[in-house]
């Protein structure tokens, strides 16, 4: 018996790709590839041969695709064999990127018979010198670790099973068992066409690399193997550090900790941010360039405390002091977002020209006045230094009068029916402990006391009497 077909057979019986019980759906377009495979299967015993079905797309792009479709649909019939097939109907076929839209095409059909004849895996049939073309092409197109591992011989594929036996063997133990076995198969000409990327790896590159070392196909597999194999491993130390430090804070925010993300060396750190960015590119239509990893870690290991990255689609990073934020929620602008640290005893002038002040009862002096808002604070009940800043997505504060819980800023806003560019330029004060004490205007936190003169306590005051000086003097000017 041939190596192939042995090999094949062994897997089998050791349950390595599927169960007996478990249902296929084998992706077959007729080139030597996917006919060897339906061969391999249909000639398995009883015992390890699964229920199986073919699922065959028409491209409609070259005109021999009509007799190839009849063909295996005739060979299905004649072979008991469920047969699934649609057309790609040329009105939905883009005039550029013909490759990846096929792909995409091409599985949204099996992941539609797989859901409607609850079949558990799909089944198609890349082989090794498609491995070693794709790790060629991801290696020099640049791509993560993850990609340039190549193909894997089993993944998820919408929470089934997409599984490819045929990885362990070439191109040319394929054509072989084909002319042994007598096993009829069409030929696609544009494989001869350079106009594809792939074609040019196929047929120009890996020859040559093939006349180096007859066994490279292998070198690949097992590099791939080495490769995906150590990623596993070094995968479960970056997601239990990236669970460390990454919270969801709302539907479209996610917060870093910076200090906990800090104590990891710089290498896993660069991992963790990896994670994260490629989390948001499943998750959400967040997208990146490679470039934004290191202007991101930059922007995090530098001593500014604040700072902004704009990526695409409305996409924003904000570092705030200790959080770097990845957000979509559109309320930070990188002309307008403000954050400064707010000293005791001190006045700070705020951009919209009004200020806050911070003192101690016993040192502030000034009487209060209408255009003031103020409010009382308990020392013990603080941890210094406060910020005062614009909010941020995801930002909640406890609400004075509530024994318990926390409420979003973003909320509060909205219940107080405040117009959305107004939300935006509201000001909040924060401990040092990310504690927020008054979204000034609009509502104060838990840690707002009365006022007491038989004790030493702390006073908030905004004073909007100065913005209106300052508007007064520039009037007479």
């Amino acid at each position: 018996m041939q190596m192939l077909e042995s090999n094949f057979l062994s897997e089998c019986y050791k349950q390595t790709f599927w169960k007996k019980n478990d249902r296929l759906l084998l992706a077959v377009s007729t080139g030597v590839d996917s006919m060897v495979l339906l061969d391999l299967i249909m000639k398995l015993p009883l015992k390890v041969k699964p229920w199986f079905a073919v699922a065959h797309v028409n491209h409609q792009l070259r005109n021999e695709s009509q007799n190839e479709a009849a063909f295996l649909e005739a060979f299905c019939l004649d072979n008991g064999i469920p047969y699934f097939s649609t057309k790609w109907e040329k009105s939905e076929q883009p005039k550029t990127g013909t490759e990846a839209a096929a792909r995409t095409f091409r599985y949204e059909f099996f992941k539609k018979i797989m859901a409607e004849e609850k079949i558990s895996h799909l089944v198609t049939a890349h082989h090794g010198d498609d491995q070693a073309e794709t790790i060629l092409m991801r290696l020099v197109r640049g791509g993560h670790l993850e990609s340039i591992a190549g193909i894997q011989t089993d993944r998820e594929f919408y929470h089934k099973q997409l599984v490819r036996p045929l990885l362990a063997f070439t191109k040319g133990q394929l054509l072989e068992y084909s002319k042994n076995h007598q096993v009829f198969y069409f030929e696609d000409k544009t494989n001869l066409d350079d106009g594809y990327t792939r074609n040019r790896y196929r047929n120009h590159i890996l020859p040559l690399l093939k006349k180096e070392n007859p066994q490279v196909i292998q070198h690949f597999n097992d590099f791939s193997n080495d490769l995906q194999e150590i990623l596993e491993i070094v995968q479960l130390q970056i997601m239990t550090s990236y669970q460390k430090v990454v919270k969801q804070e709302s539907k479209g925010t996610w917060k870093l900790t910076i200090s906990d993300f800090q104590q990891y060396p710089s290498s896993l750190r660069k991992q963790i941010l990896n994670h994260f960015l490629q989390e948001l590119l499943k998750q959400t239509t967040f997208s990146y360039q490679r470039n934004h990893l290191a202007k991101i870690l930059e922007l995090i290991e530098s001593q500014q405390p604040n700072g902004e990255l704009h990526f695409s689609n409305q996409w924003y990073g904000i570092k705030s002091y200790d959080s770097f934020y990845v957000t979509n929620e559109k309320i930070i602008s990188k002309s307008s977002f403000y954050s400064t640290e707010l000293p005791l005893n001190s006045w700070v002038d705020l951009p919209n020209g009004e200020r806050v002040g911070f003192f101690k009862t016993t040192d502030y002096k000034e009487k209060e006045t209408p255009n003031q808002l103020v409010i009382y604070l308990n020392p013990a009940s603080l941890e210094l230094p406060l910020t005062i800043r614009n909010r941020l997505p995801g930002d909640k504060m406890s609400l004075k009068g509530k024994s318990r819980g926390h409420k979003k800023l973003k909320d509060i806003l909205i219940d107080q029916k405040i117009p959305l560019e107004q939300r935006n330029q509201a000001y909040l004060i924060a401990d040092n402990q990310k504690k927020i004490i008054w979204l000034i205007e609009y509502k104060e936190s838990q840690l707002s006391i009365a006022k007491e003169t038989d004790k030493i306590q702390y006073i908030l005051v905004y004073d909007k009497n100065e913005g209106i000086e300052k508007e007064k003097t520039i009037n007479a000017k």
